[in-house]
């Protein structure tokens, strides 16, 4: 288990079952800090929870809220987790021995040599599930921006 700091939750969001619901977007809650009866003073709730460690961690989720009508997104801190790849967000293993970053790596080689040849390659403008914004934007919306994979 594991402690996540629960960040930019719209004020009539801090509730004890919003912020569950909120929390079970990227993993199984345990436990929820927060006293209802007191002025929050911090900016973020803490949850504590479970979550599959085989699948990359969701460092944000942006959530469709109908009380206020609009799309906000809720960023999650994980506390004193060690042990994380900052290119693909797993925790089964780090920066240097992982996959998604090797395979950047030899793109990016690749298409240093097609340069040096004189030949351009276009970019696919996608999001791939390796990318930490997978989820949260779609593929539709980065018209102007080209995925660095």
């Amino acid at each position: 288990m594991v402690w996540v700091q629960m960040r930019n939750i719209p004020v009539n969001y801090y509730n004890l079952p919003a912020i569950t619901w909120l929390g079970e977007l990227v993993g199984h809650v345990e436990e929820v800090v927060l006293d209802t009866e007191r002025s929050q003073h911090q900016e973020f709730v803490r949850v504590k929870m479970k979550f599959d460690v085989s699948k990359p961690l969701q460092r944000a989720k942006m959530v469709n809220l109908p009380k206020n009508g609009g799309a906000v997104t809720i960023k999650y801190d994980f506390e004193r987790v060690q042990k994380r790849c900052f290119t693909c967000q797993c925790l089964t293993h780090d920066q240097t021995t992982c996959h998604v970053a090797h395979k950047r790596k030899q793109r990016k080689d690749e298409e240093a040599k097609l340069q040096s040849k004189g030949v351009v390659a276009l970019k696919k403008k996608v999001i791939t599930e390796a990318d930490p914004l997978y989820g949260i934007v779609e593929d539709h919306q980065i018209k102007n921006w080209e995925a660095q994979d």
